[in-house]
């Protein structure tokens, strides 16, 4: 690097402290004095040089009261820049480039003694002001309008970094020895410090929560925005933003009390524990008043499944709130209710602004609001991003166009293959691998059956029941729908049934029913439980879903279940979970999204963000492992997979399973099929029943696989 580069780097610094021009001498060039004005209201007076009928500028400090980085980018091209400027001079070119456009600056760059000037004109215009004025007596030049583009800000405390950025508007909060990263959503819009001040604070309360508060404050009018944070070990456990405020709020009160504004509510929190001990409105006629919360759902009823009530309970408890629950399944004259009533009428209440929260709806059902927008963006606002499960993630944001209007507290993953270990091992078969293809999983089916055989053993390699005792028509059509879940495409769209994807898992399904399918009659003395459950050591294989990993692998709920069912469930073998297969590459799980959804145009926006995080928190989460069932507002299986997960969620879900399944897996994913997540027509039963046709014939043979699947066609245009 040139000699010129590094004196210019540190003769910078030195000028920094020094006042400009302070190197005067008697050989050098003239100098005159320089006022700056500045749009954020700073006014200084320097001196600078003239030379040559020309004022120049000092090119890096003016640039750092503009609020821009400098730096060399090599050794003959200065820059100054921010996220929205960015000025360029190169040494001995007049020719200059300021936000991608090349300007003439009418002379080249100087280098004198402590400082690179530039013309002062062309650096005027480059900080959107002007020479409004010189003195023809003294040679004092006026500068007029220079703007502050300062868009990054700092604060620190007790080993963390706080930094909020104008490009988003968020907290950043940095581990200054961890290095671990936090984001904490705060939308503040438009930063410009040119007509606001910007201003972070921290304060500790006599319980050691830490108060963070960020005030942005327009110049001009004195009115502010505050946006209030309380941490409690490092996490964040309230929040609160009030736009608009003219007078100063007291947040910490001396008898201990927190005191947290927004724009309808003020809440007051207990010091040490952080709990809501009041909510008062903001206005005078409305001051006693509980700020209510209507959240939609599918079903109210004490006979729920989905414990809505203790949802309503907790809600008013804990955030000091009224909560109103509507019901979305409405009452039809007409017959059975359908998805299209379930839609509408969901999408009339959200018009009608009779809804704050949507709730236990799945994603086809609130694509009409996604597509009208009118769901609120969530996307920026979701505080505990990185804990939650990614699939789920991926699956909301292509429900919304690379957006987050919606997502799942709880995942269900459909279908699982189980897979008994001691049959693998004592037939010299090797197991699934975790994401098996359809030829991998049959091809380790033919490898039971053939080395079963060859051993005179009579091991079946799979439990796979298709049909009812005495009845020639199978029941099988409804899985094959639920296990097309994982290709994301509809089993008919445009005019078109099926596809390429839905045709290769028909001739899988079609291959197991053939070689594998049985009758209730040929399973244990004639009795065959749901979801083909295998509940002895007979069997290699067999398809199941959550609740049914809970049965065999769940010590406390098999426990729970052999003693009020006739069907008796032990599993003294070990179990090797592998997912269903599917045509797809690489890991991807479908997964029941009953979602939660805040209503764009509702006037409670902080309160129900504040709801949102709760349930995407290690709190929420907590209460519904351990409570098994209880806190299940999104899902009927007994225990569900939590969205947020982290060591000690997996772990206590580990425990559960007494160590025999290990819950990672169910998160090791990054890509999500979400179940439901297309629109399905409410004739999806006459498909079903034309699968079991074609199905059935090829059970008994009556057709070839590639026949029963044309002859769907023909069933389903009837």
């Amino acid at each position: 690097m040139k000699l010129w580069k590094n004196a210019v780097l540190i003769i910078f610094m030195i000028s920094v402290v020094l006042p400009l021009g302070a190197q005067h001498s008697e050989a050098a060039s003239k100098y005159v004095e320089l006022e700056l004005q500045w749009e954020d209201g700073r006014t200084s007076h320097i001196e600078t040089l003239h030379k040559d009928g020309v004022t120049y500028g000092s090119f890096f400090s003016l640039g750092s009261g503009a609020g821009l980085q400098w730096e060399m980018k090599n050794d003959n091209m200065a820059v100054l820049k921010r996220d929205k400027k960015q000025i360029i001079v190169h040494m001995g070119s007049r020719i200059a480039e300021v936000d991608g456009r090349k300007v003439d600056m009418g002379r080249e760059p100087v280098r004198y003694i402590s400082h690179l000037y530039v013309p002062i004109r062309f650096l005027a215009s480059a900080l959107d002001g002007e020479v409004s004025n010189r003195d023809t007596k003294t040679g004092k030049v006026t500068v007029t309008g220079l703007n502050n583009y300062k868009d990054t800000f700092y604060g620190s405390m007790m080993g963390y970094s706080y930094m909020i950025s104008a490009a988003n508007g968020d907290l950043e909060i940095t581990g200054v020895y961890s290095g671990h990263k936090t984001t904490i959503p705060l939308g503040i819009k438009d930063i410009n410090m040119n007509t606001h001040d910007l201003a972070l604070d921290f304060k500790w309360t006599p319980k050691n929560l830490l108060i963070v508060t960020i005030d942005y404050s327009n110049r001009k009018t004195g009115e502010y925005d505050l946006y209030s944070l309380v941490f409690k070990n490092q996490g964040l456990i309230r929040k609160s933003v009030a736009h608009g405020l003219k007078e100063q709020h007291e947040i910490l009160k001396q008898d201990g009390t927190i005191h947290l504004i927004d724009d309808k509510n003020l809440r007051i929190i207990d010091d040490g524990s952080g709990k809501v001990l009041d909510v008062t409105n903001n206005s005078k006629e409305n001051s006693s008043k509980k700020t209510t919360i209507s959240i939609g759902l599918p079903d109210v009823g004490n006979d729920s499944t989905y414990e809505y009530l203790q949802f309503k309970r907790d809600l008013e408890e804990k955030f000091n709130i009224e909560v109103d629950l509507q019901e979305l399944y409405p009452e039809t004259k007409k017959g059975a209710l359908t998805e299209q009533d379930v839609i509408d009428y969901t999408y009339k209440k959200v018009k009608n602004g009779e809804l704050d929260l949507i709730i236990g709806l799945t994603p086809n059902k609130l694509a009409p609001l996604v597509k009208d927008n009118l769901l609120f963006d969530i996307t920026d606002h979701i505080e505990n991003k990185s804990n939650l499960h990614k699939g789920v993630l991926n699956s909301s944001v292509k429900g919304g166009n690379g957006r987050i209007y919606y997502i799942s507290p709880v995942i269900n993953t459909m279908y699982f293959v189980l897979q008994n270990e001691n049959v693998f091992n004592d037939l010299g078969v090797d197991l699934l691998p975790l994401y098996p293809d359809y030829s991998e999983f049959l091809n380790t089916l033919n490898q039971l059956r053939s080395s079963s055989e060859e051993q005179d053993r009579t091991y079946s390699p799979i439990a796979f029941a298709v049909k009812n005792v005495d009845e020639d028509e199978l029941f099988i059509g409804s899985q094959l729908r639920m296990f097309g879940y994982n290709l994301e495409t509809p089993f008919y769209k445009d005019g078109q049934l099926m596809n390429d994807e839905w045709k290769a898992l028909y001739r899988f399904f079609a291959t197991m029913v053939r070689d594998y399918g049985k009758g209730y009659e040929e399973y244990e003395n004639g009795i065959y439980p749901n979801d083909n459950i295998f509940s002895n050591g007979d069997y290699g294989m067999m398809f199941s879903n959550s609740f049914n990993m809970e049965l065999y692998l769940n010590e406390n709920f098999s426990r729970e279940w052999n003693a009020q069912s006739p069907m008796k469930i032990k599993a003294d073998f070990p179990i090797k979970v592998s997912f269903l297969p599917n045509k797809v590459e690489g890991e991807q799980q479908n997964i029941r999204q009953s979602s939660l959804a805040l209503v764009k145009e509702s006037d409670n926006k902080d309160i129900l963000l504040e709801i949102m995080n709760y349930i995407f928190s290690e709190e929420y989460t907590l209460k519904m492992i351990e409570s098994r069932g209880k806190y299940n507002h999104f899902s009927s299986y007994p225990l569900s997979y939590p969205t947020f997960y982290n060591d000690k969620t997996i772990s206590i879900l580990n425990r559960s399973y007494n160590e025999n399944f290990d819950v990672s897996m169910i998160y090791d994913v990054d890509n999500g099929s979400a179940v439901e997540a297309y629109p399905i027509p409410d004739w999806y039963n006459d498909f079903d029943s034309a699968v079991n046709k074609a199905l059935t014939d090829v059970y008994y043979e009556d057709k070839t696989i590639d026949e029963s699947y044309e002859y769907i066609f023909e069933l389903f245009e009837q």
